[in-house]
């Protein structure tokens, strides 16, 4: 398959098959087997925290060094010893996870079984840097962290007032769980990191781009999160890419609708990662979760194309 920007140029990004519809039958099938890899993986992945949990007679103490941001209290995990781990702030910073060793090299995340009292995570913390799109953020937008297994921290903040109903169905699908255990499944180096599937999506949403009669004003730049389609303008529904490098070429042709503030190591981590000859990663890439700090706004529910 190329991934190229001509292929890109008039048909945006494929939920199938990224562009390239015509191995949208090979895509299909494979979908199959990926879905029971997927339930394969899941279900270990229960039974390695089960058996944790069955050496473990919790709740237990977690004590949480934010490392120079706002000072937050000790949590408790639940009876199992799993974790819901909160989100620090940090002025001038992005935080980019919690890590049991101040050299940052174990990565907790909510899916983590504590077994002991005499636990502390510590916050990892990326340095804001001045960014292409800087002008279209603010501190009243959401903020959305990316929890991605064995990698990190993904944080962006949305543009509600530039692709508002494609917020919005972001936001829906976030609030729902849909994206907790879904994967990276599609990652092309040089270019973008590709995931979201659901197997049942709410609904397709119109497509809030230049080529579908809608003024989106932000290009498609290193950080920016877009939806991906089919061939259709109104065909978006769950599934969303993040560029790791500019492409111009998507500009009017897809509904970009954030820009990362953080996490672009963890960025190019994932996109340089071995993938088969149709760009999917040779080892799951895993979404243990997605959250988001709507910043006390609420959003409404997404508008469905009939």
């Amino acid at each position: 398959m190329q991934l190229d920007e001509e292929n890109s140029e008039h048909m945006g990004l494929s939920i199938d098959s990224l562009f390239d519809s015509s191995i949208m039958s090979k895509y299909r099938k494979y979908l199959g087997g990926k879905i029971m890899k997927k339930i394969a993986m899941m279900f270990l992945a229960v039974f390695a925290v089960t058996a944790l949990a069955a050496c473990s007679s919790g709740p237990y103490t977690v004590q949480l060094d934010t490392m120079g941001g706002d000072s937050l209290p000790s949590i408790m995990t639940d009876s199992n010893g799993r974790l819901n781990l909160p989100v620090p702030q940090k002025e001038g910073y992005v935080f980019t996870g919690w890590f049991s060793d101040q050299a940052y090299t174990n990565h907790v995340t909510t899916w983590s079984v504590v077994s002991n009292d005499d636990v502390i995570l510590y916050a990892r913390w990326e340095e804001k840097t001045d960014l292409p799109y800087s002008n279209l953020m603010n501190d009243t937008q959401p903020i959305v962290t990316i929890e991605i297994a064995g990698y990190g921290v993904i944080q962006l903040q949305l543009f509600p007032a530039l692709a508002p109903n494609t917020v919005n169905n972001f936001l829906k699908y976030i609030e729902l769980g849909y994206y907790n255990g879904v994967t990276f499944h599609t990652v092309a180096e040089d270019f973008m990191i590709q995931g979201g599937y659901v197997e049942e999506p709410l609904c397709a949403i119109a497509g809030e781009f230049r080529q579908n009669d809608f003024n989106n004003p932000v290009k498609h730049l290193r950080g920016i999160i877009s939806m991906a389609r089919t061939r259709e303008f109104d065909s978006a529904t769950s599934e969303f890419f993040i560029l790791q490098t500019e492409r111009v070429t998507l500009d009017g042709y897809n509904a970009a609708f954030g820009g990362m503030i953080g996490g672009f190591d963890v960025l190019d981590a994932i996109a340089s990662v071995e993938v088969d000859e149709y760009g999917r990663p040779k080892e799951m890439i895993v979404i243990t979760r997605i959250t988001v700090n709507t910043r006390g706004i609420n959003y409404g529910d997404p508008l469905c194309v009939n």
